[in-house]
């Protein structure tokens, strides 16, 4: 091994100077006590990346590992051990004094890095399009009983759906808002507060791609949660949505006051539209 090359692993655990050596899989990166700049825990996310070696290594070399060529050829456990160790240095070595996250840092990597758009959409459970997540959505309210409807006026703008039932012997309305990309929540925040005035809960919906995305673009690597805490701050709830997996997580939950009038006029319209429809 030459002088200052890192020791590179072979499957069984050795270095080239037979030292034995533990490594350290991908996807312990995260533990439960950090904040995850999407909100939720990102274990699934880092191990569809540690399955794709290709991806691994673009996001390494994103990174600036320095011995990134000598990890062309090797295994997907060994390629993650080392990116798990260089995303931990690269975290000690950022210049500010509260130091991001490892896992962020991976996940940081992982949106800006140059690799296929279907690739990254898949490992970080993205959709393509709003549309497709629209469909998911209104399929798991319906999975839980409820009636949903979409494109719902509610003050000066339209909720994308609007689910509403029965549970626990009350009658609840639930406003959702879908986003797909940081540019579509333009306008999210004065959508809120006008659900609000309807609704028992606002839901924000994103997908984890859409949620990194927000992250990064309000937030900091030291201070990954602005947009989530903006979110909550406003009255909603926010709910990710992995469309690889067709799997839902609760970001945050929130409640706020309603407008009695309005949310008793919102009940009978919803249940007009249905009997119209029926």
């Amino acid at each position: 091994m030459s002088r200052g090359q890192v020791p590179i692993l072979d499957d069984g655990g050795a270095s080239p100077d037979g030292r034995r050596m533990e490594y350290r899989p991908l996807t312990s990166l995260w533990s439960n006590h950090c904040p995850s700049i999407i909100g939720i825990d990102p274990t699934t996310i880092l191990r569809r990346l540690a399955s794709d070696k290709e991806t691994m290594h673009a996001v390494a070399s994103y990174l600036n590992h320095p011995h990134i060529n000598d990890l062309r050829e090797e295994t997907a456990a060994v390629l993650g051990h080392h990116l798990h160790a260089h995303a931990s240095h690269w975290s000690a070595l950022h210049p500010h004094n509260t130091k991001p996250h490892p896992v962020n840092v991976v996940l940081f990597a992982l949106q800006k890095v140059n690799i296929p758009e279907e690739t990254r959409r898949t490992i970080l459970g993205g959709v393509e399009k709003e549309a497709d997540l629209v469909q998911h959505v209104r399929r798991h309210l319906a999975r839980d009983k409820w009636k949903v409807e979409t494109e719902i006026p509610m003050e000066s703008s339209r909720a994308d759906l609007v689910a509403f039932a029965w549970k626990d012997l009350e009658r609840k309305i639930i406003a959702i808002e879908l986003k797909n990309n940081y540019a579509a929540c333009d306008r999210l925040f004065g959508q809120i507060k006008d659900y609000r005035t309807t609704s028992d809960e606002v839901r924000v919906v994103l997908t984890p791609q859409a949620a990194l995305e927000c992250g990064l673009a309000e937030g900091t690597l030291h201070e990954p949660l602005k947009f989530l805490a903006r979110v909550k701050q406003a009255g909603a709830s926010l709910h990710v949505y992995d469309a690889t997996d067709d799997r839902f997580a609760i970001a945050h939950s929130a409640s706020g006051d309603y407008d009695r009038k309005k949310w008793s006029e919102m009940w009978k319209k919803l249940n007009e539209v249905v009997t119209a429809t029926a």
